[in-house]
């Protein structure tokens, strides 16, 4: 198992303690690092759950000379059902402009 593996296992089981749940890691879909002392690591990654199923999350552990520590861990933020509505374009009439006619001619 590579280190975003290792990592992730420590992260879930601290996400799982906080929270009262039974995820189980499943595989890393992506990781970055900072060195600062140690290595701090940012990765995302997937865990199944028997109640509720595959979840991605997203945390952030410190890996340093002595000790590991997850800072944070929580379910990844899932995008809103019809992400596109956001970029419709705005139809509303502007000073005398209308969709109709864009250039007010």
């Amino acid at each position: 198992m590579n280190i975003l593996g290792a990592l992730s296992i420590q992260a879930i089981n601290y996400y799982n303690k906080l929270h009262g749940t039974n995820y189980v890691y499943d595989s890393a879909i992506m990781g970055n690092w900072q060195g600062c002392a140690g290595l701090l690591y940012r990765i995302t990654f997937r865990a199944i759950d028997t109640k509720e199923g595959l979840g991605e999350f997203q945390a952030i552990v410190f890996d340093g000379i002595r000790e590991m520590v997850v800072e944070q861990c929580t379910l990844k933020p899932k995008p809103p059902p019809d992400s596109s509505a956001s970029c419709k374009p705005d139809t509303q009439e502007v000073a005398g402009l209308s969709s109709s006619d864009p250039l007010g001619s």
